[in-house]
């Protein structure tokens, strides 16, 4: 991957967006100061200059399946290379890496279409270094330097994700589902209750597993529920 450096810009992923054809496929947009860093559906992305902030290009045609399970494939990478770190990362369905139930990385993929599908823009971040955030996150977030207790050196965190990603691509795009295995050996909340959204009502459930198609199977009164997309949180029951 080739990686093109921003100081500041509103976005990693709107930016490309607007200048995805003077790319090349892989290529990767990296900054350290995002002014409207985006997160899944409304919410929003804190960066410092102690994190990683960055979005990859993917311009080739893929199968709809590799399409559909690209944050997935995102996650599988970056939780295979945070275990680097940390034998305490797991995967929260459908896009976040969890240290000690606490958020280290979000991801974010999107989709641009002119008639066709013209290119997938994966957005990455990672809580590295920083150790002090704002008042409203600072009890869901957590970093890697937290748990190591070390600085983590950003640039060589960056080319381990790269390496794994481009190492793993022909594999996951000639048969996307091989990453289910270990999603599923590392699925937060696995059999445990949590709570998910659903016609703006929140519901109870099991977590149980993640199947072939990228949606979370969850069990609620002894009956199997697909989850397609939603907001699930942790439950703890007495």
């Amino acid at each position: 991957m080739k990686t093109y450096f921003l100081d500041s810009v509103n976005s990693t992923n709107t930016y490309l967006k607007d200048h995805y054809q003077d790319y090349q496929h892989f290529d990767c947009i990296l900054t350290h100061h995002q002014t409207q860093g985006k997160g899944r559906l409304v919410n929003t992305w804190f960066s410092t200059d102690k994190d990683l902030t960055f979005s990859i290009l993917i311009k080739d045609k893929l199968s709809a399946k590799a399409i559909q399970l690209m944050p997935l494939y995102t996650a599988y990478i970056l939780n295979k290379v945070i275990s680097l770190y940390t034998e305490e990362s797991f995967i929260k369905w459908p896009n976040d890496i969890l240290i000690q139930g606490k958020k280290v990385s979000g991801i974010l993929v999107e989709s641009l279409y002119q008639d066709s599908l013209k290119a997938l823009i994966i957005g990455i971040g990672i809580n590295v270094n920083n150790n002090d955030f704002p008042n409203h996150i600072k009890n869901q977030a957590i970093s890697l330097s937290q748990i190591s207790q070390v600085d983590i050196k950003q640039d060589s965190l960056l080319l381990k994700i790269q390496n794994q990603f481009e190492k793993d691509y022909e594999i996951y795009k000639n048969d996307p589902t091989f990453i289910i295995k270990d999603l599923n050996q590392k699925l937060a909340y696995k059999n445990q209750w949590i709570t998910y959204t659903e016609n703006q009502k929140n519901h109870q459930a099991i977590c149980k597993e993640i199947n072939e198609d990228g949606h979370l199977m969850v069990e609620t009164n002894h009956k199997k529920k697909i989850l397609i997309s939603s907001v699930i949180h942790h439950l703890r029951k007495n």
